[in-house]
């Protein structure tokens, strides 16, 4: 009937169902099931006689949560219904309606505003009027759309085939926030197989009666109605979230359930804190979380004040609800439950969806289609896992987890940790930019009421042995409310430049480090009673971490050291001192005067002197062969100390590093002149072999030439061992400064953060583009130099640019020998390709997989690769 299976569904309901109330709103109207049929009738027949159909797309607009209830099951099974946020300013609405290519837009009766200001730069698009009479809804055509208008029916916005077709009832769009908003068509399957899935699930009735809080234009609202309207209860739906009103009706209206976000519940607590109030109600049977992580504290304060269960979900616009935590099966900690019916497996750590509920595709974007789907499962881009008892676990977005210097940090695991503080009501976790081209981690956090007692020493010492130290913030804002998206949402990518537009003070104190041992005795450099290795290793402390008050008892790293810093700290090192400490034991004296202990010790050894340009010490010890890793791209070897630290204790453990000031180098350098002077000093090293070499990527590919410069002397090489060495982009010549791209999502951003974002926006694309500009710049100079051949001042060229300009100007060569290619779970598209090109180039090649990702490794992930290389190392010839 009408073509509209929630209509057929309800029209098979009997009489007294029909006639009972199935959506009501606190503004005091209320719809019958049969007021639903009539509307179906008129709309049906209104949208038939003006000549719209399946395919059209209207876009539509009302500041009446009931009008959007009712509209979407009047449009939705005669065209598409794309429900827009009516508090979109003029330019947020001509970007959708250009975005949705919309056919119409469908308005109140007497509405005028920025919906309809912003056709100014879409006039091709019709207009449509609704109205009620005496809650009987009449249509009028007030514009048509223009005929020269592209067909939708034929064709979607830049020539694709349109994925809108007279299957799909919904459209919406992705929160996105640095790019274009993903296009989703929802086919009345999708989200009916969905309903039903929640029906069975959470055993609704005719009884229940589900509170909607949030807006008629979001999917999570319209999909709770969709669930109770099929089973035959009753949707109240609330002029937005109110405490009074939510608490009136809780009593009023026999709730049994409702859905709120992380920022609802945590309203709600503070309001029923300050006002002692009672929230449970004898009606409810369960409260739902949607949209975001809910604390652990916060569900359990909530649980205890409502006296019913606070369930987490777990789902995407683009699939619905995927798991749930309600029902007979016990609750798990960290868990966001069952599966509700979808297929769900785990893809190298990522958790791929596959069901009837989920999207077919996406509207007028093949590339993101190809990242999206793999064999006909989704990608949802959440890392996680599935225990044996089917217990979904998610341990972050794949897109916001944070590199700081070669480790990786799932804001949700710091968050979980930080929360356990008990003057902590919530936080947030972002990164934000350091001093060595990667991000360290930020924390913002809102404290419990009358509780300020809170800094970022407090904070590190409450996290210590809750998290591994280069996972603590080292940045830390106190706010009373935490930032969040349009759709209610923390966007931890521009959660840092959001913040420090509003507070710069803090990263600027952090410089400072105020809030770091301020009440420690101020021991500095003019201490008489420090010795000189420790004045000297305290000065560079400062430099390399940026802060002026320390102690010689300070961790580096809960300073807020990392790879990178570690690196830069073992250079000057050798620099002031002319001493080599061996990488695993500068991680281990992680303090000045143990440090100072340390390098006292090395520089009173006969053999003080660094004998080699090049090679450095990681693990010093053993009776077997030594193994050498070679650097990657960024001519450091720090990297590598997590795996080294796993190896047999057995092995001695070298790096091979790159400077750049080397008087033997002829400019521009090559491959071939890095291979042929890092074959010379493993030779001075380890004169007979065999030979050991290992490296990520990069560094693989140039162990490729150091492994064949070995062979030419004579040298045998048992090991060539190289960590996803993709070859896709060997001969790139250019880096692409993408102006155009960059403005475009400029303006994309403005668009969904308005100008007040402004300054926060001009700082992130400054940063990126500063970036890519210096690489571009030190290249220009570096090849400036060569054809000059004035190398007075090469030094100061970043070591990433000669070394890019090595990698351009290499001549590939076979290779008379076996090689591992060790195959990461989180890879490149290219690492097929790669394989069959190392296939061709070498005599034998042996893939081993291992868990982690292309260039960074977890302690597990770290052992894991470690002993797939001592199984290796078992089976060769030493």
């Amino acid at each position: 009937m009408y073509n509209s299976q929630i209509t057929e569904i309800i029209s098979s309901f009997p009489q007294d169902v029909l006639n009972k109330e199935a959506i009501s709103y606190t503004g005091g109207r209320t719809i019958k099931y049969m007021d639903i049929l009539d509307a179906a009738r008129e709309s049906h027949s209104f949208f038939k006689e003006v000549g719209i159909g399946k395919s059209h797309r209207i876009g539509v607009v009302s500041h009446h949560g009931i009008d959007l209830a009712l509209l979407f099951l009047a449009v939705s099974e005669n065209a598409v219904h794309m429900p827009l946020d009516n508090n979109y300013s003029e330019t947020e609405f001509a970007f959708y309606y250009e975005l949705l290519n919309i056919d119409y837009i469908l308005i109140e009766k007497s509405y005028e505003g920025p919906a309809l200001e912003g056709l100014r730069n879409f006039p091709s698009a019709g207009i449509l009027r609704y109205s009620f009479n005496e809650e009987r809804i009449e249509f009028l055509m007030e514009k048509p759309r223009e005929k020269s208008k592209s067909s939708t029916e034929e064709m979607a916005i830049g020539g694709h085939p349109s994925l809108i077709n007279d299957e799909t009832a919904l459209v919406l769009t992705t929160s996105g926030t640095t790019s274009t908003p993903k296009i989703v068509p929802l086919t009345y399957e999708n989200l009916l197989v969905s309903a039903n899935e929640k029906v069975d699930f959470f055993k609704f009735t005719e009884r229940d009666v589900d509170l909607i809080v949030t807006p008629m234009y979001k999917g999570t609202s319209i999909n709770s109605m969709i669930a109770t309207l099929v089973s035959r209860g009753k949707v109240v739906i609330s002029k937005g979230f109110n405490h009074n009103e939510f608490i009136r009706l809780l009593g009023e209206e026999s709730l049994t359930w409702f859905t709120a976000s992380p920022a609802i519940f945590s309203s709600l607590i503070d309001h029923a804190k300050k006002h002692d109030l009672n929230l449970k109600a004898n009606s409810l049977r369960f409260a739902r979380s949607s949209g975001a992580p809910l604390k652990r504290g916060i569900k359990e304060y909530l649980e205890d004040e409502l006296g019913v269960p606070v369930i987490q979900t777990y789902g995407m616009t683009e699939t619905r609800t995927i798991t749930s935590t309600y029902g007979l099966s016990p609750y798990k900690e960290g868990s966001v439950g069952l599966s509700l019916g979808t297929d769900i497996r785990i893809d190298d750590g990522e958790i791929l969806v596959r069901g009837k509920n989920v999207l077919r595709g996406y509207e007028n974007n093949w590339e993101a289609n190809r990242q999206s789907f793999t064999g006909g499962w989704f990608r949802t881009g959440d890392m996680g896992h599935v225990d044996s008892d089917g217990y979904v676990f998610i341990t972050g977005r794949i897109k916001e987890m944070i590199n700081r210097g070669g480790e990786k940090i799932s804001p949700y695991e710091v968050e979980d940790a930080i929360v356990k503080h008990e003057n902590i009501k919530d936080v947030a976790v972002f990164p934000y930019p350091n001093n060595y081209g990667s991000d360290d981690a930020g924390a913002v956090l809102v404290l419990e009421e009358n509780n300020d007692a809170m800094n970022l020493q407090i904070l590190r010492k409450h996290l210590k042995g809750l998290v591994k130290a280069y996972k603590m913030p080292s940045m830390l804002y106190v706010v009373d409310e935490i930032p969040l998206s349009a759709s209610g949402k923390v966007q931890r990518k521009m959660l840092f430049e959001i913040l420090d537009s509003i507070y710069p003070q803090v990263a600027s104190a952090r410089a400072e480090r105020d809030c770091l041992n301020t009440a420690k005795a101020n021991i500095n450099a003019d201490n008489p009673w420090l010795t000189d290795t420790e004045k000297i290793l305290m000065d560079i402390w400062k430099d390399i971490l940026n802060i002026r008050t320390l102690t010689i008892k300070d961790d580096f790293f809960d300073l807020g050291g990392d790879s990178l810093s570690a690196a830069a700290l073992f250079s000057e090192i050798e620099e002031k001192f002319e001493v080599q400490v061996p990488l695993e034991e500068l991680f281990k004296n992680n303090t000045i005067d143990k440090l100072s202990k340390l390098v006292d010790s090395y520089w009173q050894s006969p053999d003080k002197q660094t004998s080699y340009n090049f090679i450095v010490p990681m693990k010093k010890g053993g009776s077997q062969a030594p193994m050498f890793f070679v650097h990657p791209e960024d001519g450091e070897v720090v990297t590598y100390h997590k795996l080294v630290s796993f190896l047999n204790e057995d092995r001695p453990v070298y790096g091979l590093r790159f400077k750049a000031d080397h008087e033997g180098w002829t400019y521009p350098v090559s491959f071939e002149q890095i291979g042929q002077s890092y074959a010379d000093e493993i030779m001075k090293l380890c004169p007979k072999g065999p030979y050991l070499l290992l490296g990520t990527c990069y560094g693989g590919v140039l162990a490729y030439y150091v492994a064949q410069e070995l062979k030419m002397r004579g040298g045998k090489v048992s090991l060539l061992g190289m960590f996803d060495p993709l070859m896709n982009s060997l001969n790139k010549e250019k880096i692409s400064m993408n102006y155009g791209k960059r403005v475009r999502y400029a303006f994309i951003d403005l668009y969904k953060g308005g100008m007040k974002n402004l300054p926060a926006i001009l700082l992130k694309k400054t940063k990126s583009l500063v970036k890519l500009v210096g690489m571009k710049i030190n290249l220009q100079i570096y090849d400036y130099m060569c054809r000059k051949k004035d190398i007075k001042h090469i030094k100061y060229v970043m070591k990433s640019a000669i070394l890019k300009k090595a990698r351009r100007i290499a001549t590939m060569k076979p290779y008379d020998g076996k090689m591992v290619y060790f195959l990461p779970s989180i890879t490149a598209v290219d690492s097929s390709f790669s394989i069959d090109y190392w296939k061709k180039m070498t005599k034998k090649v042996h893939v081993v997989q291992f868990q982690g990702s292309h260039y960074h490794y977890s302690d597990e992930e770290s052992k894991d690769l470690a002993d797939r290389i001592s199984k290796i190392m078992e089976n060769l010839d030493d």
